[in-house]
């Protein structure tokens, strides 16, 4: 599965590591440990990570053996260990160190990993593996060639994702006859050149549909195959952050500023409910779930209330304006821009941007979006409503920063032109997250320091299903 950097908790845990790395940068041999007494928050927040200073060290200056350690020193070594190896896993989609991405497995060796034997934590070894991990969830390999062989397993794999986890009810399974998989196969293998993994099992799946409904003929099924790789060839999974979106990102940061300037000129008592939450949040609070400073409220949970989540925020946000402010930011309002950029549209209006087209923006094309004004796809787009949504608020500094956390999760949908019943099967699943960061430290204001935007595009696994046949929350 792909890297994802964005991951709720797993993301902001090595983000942690990856700053401690940093904050080292001069003395790499400084060893790591966790804040706190505890492995895991109890309240499932990342962890601090900081440097240990009980005189342990990576090695004597004198004989190249480890100095014998106190059981309480190798509890700790232990514990940053294995909470540094669970968040590399976390974010590579990896349940060993055989499942790691190559470049990730060389500088990441699983006999350091030993309980009671493996190294002590550098900074060194932290750097080493948190830059293989950000290198490779940029440098998504690109296939120069699909080969007959690999893309008959391909199509395999659509027809299995079509008729299992990516099952549309209000049709029947697809089936293809010799002639039409053997078309089928010679379409992913012509067109399926300079696309990713990810986006190669997306693009066949588009080919398995387009001719598995009956919908298009042999050159209509061509021309959406044709078209469908141009779309995809420039698509790519990314993170908060990611270099090749900073001119998008920035532009982002001056239009979520403008969008705040709007919510605090008219008025903080503007839309709120009498402990000043907005009632967009209200109006979504039992559609989404949420982490409030590290607590958890979860959609299935039915041991909360809305009250107990107002409180939340109140208790956490006691200035009345900001909490106005971000909380306004934690509804599917909000989460309008995936939409919208999948459908290549504007923007919601601010006072400043009144028809924002982000089409143009450097970085523009690694983001997924059909043109809903080309007669070949449906108008709706191909992303529907997602059936996660997910908000986080976390605090920093005292109360005097912010950073909200939007993710949408959902299927990818085939939302072709004339395709019928077959324009709601899903193609694929994708993660949207945005980030945003806020300036608190006026009592009478709110700054947006800086926005992200993340996406992990994939097809399910066969196995990636519940109990009961439904298709679970997958981590692309």
């Amino acid at each position: 599965m792909a890297i994802n950097l964005n991951l709720p908790t797993y993301g902001d845990q090595f983000r942690a590591f990856v700053a401690f790395a940093k904050e080292h940068a001069n003395n790499e041999d400084t060893l790591a440990c966790i804040g706190g007494s505890a492995l895991l928050d109890p309240d499932g927040k990342p962890r601090s990570i900081v440097a240990k200073n009980d005189g342990d060290k990576i090695k004597s200056l004198w004989k190249n053996q480890f100095f014998g350690r106190t059981g309480d020193q190798a509890r700790l070594n232990d514990s940053v260990r294995e909470l540094f190896k669970e968040t590399v896993f976390k974010v590579c989609g990896a349940k060993n160190f055989n499942e790691l991405p190559p470049a990730v497995r060389d500088v990441m060796k699983e006999g350091d990993y030993k309980v009671d034997g493996g190294h002590p934590l550098s900074a060194r070894r932290i750097r080493a593996v948190t830059q293989a991990i950000q290198m490779a969830a940029v440098q998504e390999e690109v296939n120069k060639s699909v080969k007959p062989a690999k893309a008959d397993e391909l199509v395999d794999g659509a027809l299995t994702y079509i008729n299992g986890v990516g099952k549309n009810k209000l049709v029947l399974d697809a089936v293809l006859d010799k002639e039409q998989r053997q078309m089928a196969v010679n379409l992913v293998s012509r067109y399926g050149a300079g696309l990713t993994d990810s986006n190669l099992r997306l693009f066949a799946n588009y080919v398995v549909l387009s001719i598995a409904s009956g919908s298009y003929n042999a050159k209509e099924a061509e021309a959406i195959a044709r078209r469908m790789s141009k779309e995809l060839k420039g698509v790519r999974n990314f993170s908060f952050g990611d270099p090749r979106l900073a001119k998008f990102d920035a532009t982002l940061a001056k239009y979520y500023q403008s969008m705040t300037s709007d919510k605090l000129s008219q008025g903080y008592a503007k839309d709120l409910d009498k402990n000043g939450v907005s009632c967009q949040l209200i109006t979504d609070i039992h559609r989404a779930s949420f982490t409030i400073a590290g607590k958890e409220f979860s959609r299935t949970d039915n041991s909360y209330d809305e009250n107990d989540i107002i409180q939340k925020f109140e208790d956490t946000v006691p200035n009345l304006l900001h909490r106005k402010v971000l909380t306004s930011f934690m509804n599917q309002h909000t989460g309008t821009i995936f939409l919208q950029l999948a459908k290549r549209g504007s923007l919601v209006p601010t006072s400043e941007y009144e028809n924002i087209d982000m089409n143009s923006e450097e970085g523009r094309d690694l983001i997924l979006g059909l043109d809903q004004n080309d007669p070949m796809f449906d108008v709706i787009g191909p992303l529907p409503t997602p059936d996660i949504l997910h908000y986080a608020l976390d605090m920093g500094d005292y109360g005097k920063t912010a950073k909200i956390t939007v993710q949408y999760t959902g299927n990818i949908l085939f939302r072709m032109a004339n395709a019928g019943d077959c324009s709601n099967n899903p193609t694929g699943r994708y993660i949207y997250s945005l980030e945003l960061d806020f300036d608190l430290s006026d009592p009478n204001e709110v700054k947006v320091k800086s926005a992200h935007l993340g996406q992990q595009l994939d097809v399910p696994k066969p196995d990636d299903v519940d109990v009961d046949g439904s298709q679970v929350d997958l981590e692309l």
